[in-house]
């Protein structure tokens, strides 16, 4: 039986409010912050806007699952360069302080959440993966082709960017980035998506919830 370390939570959402913005969007709005908000405004189109919103709101929606009741999207810091943290997770003991990512595709948003690790991740429609892509950014000499999921998830967690992804040393278990290890997790959000979450640790459960409205 494989050895549990920690757990991470992964969310998704597959329902019509990833084209068409979910009723009530614009209270939910007033609760961002408004690093965030000022980047949904240059969404120039109503399905990438909607899904992005969706996406936020699965967090909100997760982070209380989780038991976060004090999270509030408003405290969310949004740096220039680097991901997304929650600004009251610090004062959190170490156990419960939290890390979260989110991403996005057409008709799917996701987002992962998790006590006690550094994580991140990423969802892509398979259909719009290009292998192609992946071998430019990953070493010839690597043991394994990653899934292009994994690199995203890998570089969200280090909050580099995939600009960074041909620097990723991959094993057949981990990948290595700046001298950090981290391992990637599948997550199964049906035939049409790849999904996977890169955590700073081994031996991790990922529990998939589908959530139906948001």
């Amino acid at each position: 039986m494989r050895r549990v370390s920690k757990i991470i939570q992964a969310f998704y959402y597959t329902g019509d409010h990833t084209s068409t913005v979910f009723p009530g969007a614009g209270a939910f709005r007033e609760r961002m912050a408004p690093a965030r908000r000022d980047r949904d405004d240059k969404q120039r189109d109503t399905p990438s806007r909607a899904v992005s919103l969706a996406a936020w709101r699965l967090l909100e929606l997760g982070m209380q699952r989780c038991g976060y009741d004090g999270f509030k999207l408003f405290d969310v810091l949004h740096p220039e360069n680097g991901k997304p943290s929650w600004s009251q997770a610090v004062s959190l003991p170490a156990e419960r302080r939290v890390d979260f990512s989110i991403s996005h595709a057409r008709g799917i948003a996701m987002c992962a959440i998790a006590a006690g690790l550094v994580i991140g991740c990423d969802v892509e429609e398979r259909a719009r993966i290009q292998p192609r892509l992946t071998r430019r950014l990953t070493p010839d000499h690597a043991p394994r082709l990653p899934c292009w999921t994994e690199l995203e998830a890998v570089t969200k967690a280090t909050g580099l960017g995939i600009m960074h992804g041909h620097e990723i040393v991959w094993t057949l278990s981990d990948a290595t980035l700046q001298g950090k290890r981290w391992w990637c997790y599948p997550v199964d959000c049906g035939v049409t998506y790849a999904a996977h979450v890169a955590a700073d640790a081994p031996d991790v459960q990922v529990i998939v919830n589908n959530v139906l409205e948001l």
